[in-house]
């Protein structure tokens, strides 16, 4: 017997109804078939489950692009380029995605809405903020009468401030007003130099001094008087009580 004819004894054997019934039953259930697909390129396959909406490619988180059915790698692709400040400027750009395939693009290119990019606000300054310096106010200033002049008109004086000013309107007080000028060079801590940057610009209009009479005074009106200490006031009324009136030859 040749080869031959042991091959088709062989095959006659198979070709039985029973042997070959029990050969296919034993490799092959249609109720528990699963059927194995092969898979895409680059190990990716398409995601079964996927919806359509509309949504902008430069929001839309990796998420999203998976549930649009979009493979993971390239939705994380996506999500790399837009976090580095990559845009999509147009619909169509989303055909320029590494990996996503001319069907999903033509796919989910009706849904693509895009916003406008906010405009960017103009870069603040970086210089420092200008500041009005504070400047005196000038004024014309005329003549004025140190008898009769009041805080306002003396700070309008070079080198004269408030403080000053009501000092100098406190020793005109004291003295019952001043009978020369030069009377206001002696105002408490008023420098030298600011008198005599003002003395040009001081009067005396009014020469209607108060005057004391020293034959009546009592001490204490006599000792508040700037050119009058206690010791001097207490020898004018001593003197008083002992001799009498003060003549005005003796004063």
């Amino acid at each position: 017997m040749t080869i031959l004819h042991l091959k088709r004894d062989r095959c006659a054997q198979y070709a039985t109804a029973g042997q070959y019934g029990q050969f296919v039953n034993r490799n092959f259930d249609e109720n528990n078939f699963t059927p194995y697909q092969t898979p895409a390129k680059n190990g990716y396959s398409r995601n079964p489950k996927s919806e359509l909406f509309y949504f902008d490619p430069n929001t839309l988180p990796a998420g999203g692009w998976i549930k649009l059915g979009v493979r993971e790698k390239t939705a994380n692709t996506i999500q790399n380029y837009t976090s580095k400040g990559g845009r999509f400027n147009k619909p169509e750009d989303i055909g320029k995605i590494w990996g996503l395939r001319e069907d999903e693009v033509k796919r989910l290119l009706p849904y693509v809405r895009i916003t406008e990019k906010p405009q960017n606000k103009p870069a603040a300054s970086t210089s420092p903020p200008a500041f009005n310096t504070y400047k005196k106010p000038t004024f014309s200033i005329t003549a004025v009468d140190v008898n009769e002049a009041d805080t306002a008109a003396f700070i309008a004086l070079p080198g004269i401030g408030s403080k000053l000013a009501n000092r100098i309107v406190a020793f005109r007080e004291k003295l019952g007003g001043f009978y020369k000028v030069d009377q206001v060079a002696e105002t408490f801590a008023l420098p030298d130099s600011v008198f005599r940057k003002i003395k040009d610009k001081l009067v005396i209009l009014n020469t209607d001094v108060k005057k004391i009479n020293i034959n009546t005074a009592t001490t204490d009106e006599l000792k508040v008087h700037p050119y009058i200490r206690f010791n001097i006031a207490n020898a004018i009324v001593q003197y008083r009580t002992l001799h009498g009136q003060l003549q005005p030859w003796m004063t």
